[in-house]
């Protein structure tokens, strides 16, 4: 069984029975993978009103704005996490628990050869915190790149 599906599982137990104990990281994963299944389920249902095919990623637009997030306060940060569905519990680490979320969907090699390449790309002249830096490089494994 792999991580993912464990986490999925996991996910799917826990809304359905709320009196599972998940342990804290888990939970926390959990609580991610429901809140980006809303998610898609939101998106797909405003982008297929028109006829035809519709090829979405709702994965890619969570993961772009997960490496947003965490540099984000106040009213910014309210809105993307009731729009992405990021409702973790107070005290888990929301990098750590997208890393290892974006981990499990690439660690069964043996039956999926999904490769994620994150970055983030913001203008040459922009300041940002070291802190926010070292998280997005250590937690969830993306470069910054500086662009004109």
């Amino acid at each position: 069984m792999t991580k993912l599906f464990t986490i999925l599982a996991a996910a799917t137990l826990a809304s359905c029975v709320s009196s599972i104990k998940l342990p804290p990281q888990l939970e926390a994963q959990a609580s991610l993978v429901e809140g980006s299944n809303n998610f898609a389920v939101v998106l797909y249902g405003e982008v297929s009103t028109e006829p035809g095919n519709v090829f979405i990623s709702p994965v890619s637009i969570s993961t772009a704005f997960g490496l947003l997030y965490p540099g984000t306060r106040g009213n910014t940060a309210t809105e993307i996490a009731d729009v992405m569905g990021y409702n973790l519990p107070t005290d888990a680490d929301f990098a750590s628990t997208m890393g290892g979320l974006l981990d499990a969907l690439q660690a069964d090699r043996d039956t999926s050869k999904l490769r994620i390449a994150n970055a983030a790309w913001v203008r040459e002249d922009a300041k940002l915190a070291n802190e926010y830096r070292d998280t997005i490089k250590s937690r969830m494994r993306a470069e910054i790149s500086s662009i004109n």
